[in-house]
């Protein structure tokens, strides 16, 4: 595992070594952040799930000014923490399950909110509630949500919309914006 672009492009990573830790493959991390493009950069990055801290220091990589990583288990954070060390970043590490994460960064209001889960976790409504009720997204913000390809989430009720979804082998991305907000349809082929 490593980073792919940025100011610390090639450098490999340390990865948790459990079955609840699956790293995201380096095809989805660089469709990601194509498809977010140079807005990273001076952005503010929350990787809520952060496992080794890939997409977190992917982001810091490619400029994002304040990135917060968390993870609930504390294996995965000493590997988060040796990864922050490893490259030099500016980043912050938190060992919190998620939703004590969302609470204590109540109204620090994140551009990207990047979620990738374990697979048995299914309170994606919750999840996303939790995100509108505690103000952690910015006004224009974007959540990124990384699930198996199979998981349906047309049926979630809440602040959010999907504005852009797409299949990667087994996994699935889903781009979510406020219902409120205005967007350009062509801007969610670009830069979300």
């Amino acid at each position: 595992m490593r980073i792919i672009a940025g100011k610390y492009r090639g450098a490999r990573l340390l990865s948790p070594l459990s079955d609840a830790t699956r790293p995201t493959k380096d095809a989805i991390k660089e469709a990601v952040f194509s498809s977010l493009g140079y807005a990273v950069s001076g952005s503010s990055f929350l990787d809520l799930f952060g496992g080794s801290g890939a997409i977190g220091l992917e982001a810091a990589s490619r400029g994002a000014n304040k990135v917060v990583i968390n993870d609930a288990d504390s294996k995965a954070y000493q590997i988060i923490n040796a990864n922050i060390a490893k490259v030099k970043a500016d980043a912050v590490s938190l060992c919190l399950d998620y939703k004590r994460c969302l609470i204590s960064l109540e109204g620090q209001h994140f551009d990207y909110i990047y979620i990738d889960p374990p697979y048995a976790f299914s309170n994606y409504q919750g999840l996303l509630a939790m995100i509108a009720d505690n103000s952690v997204l910015s006004e224009n913000g974007t959540i990124i949500l990384e699930t198996a390809r199979n998981c349906d989430l047309s049926d979630i009720d809440t602040a959010w919309q999907i504005v852009k979804e797409k299949n990667y082998g087994i996994s699935k991305i889903s781009y979510f914006k406020r219902k409120e907000q205005q967007y350009d349809k062509s801007d969610v082929s670009g830069n979300i």
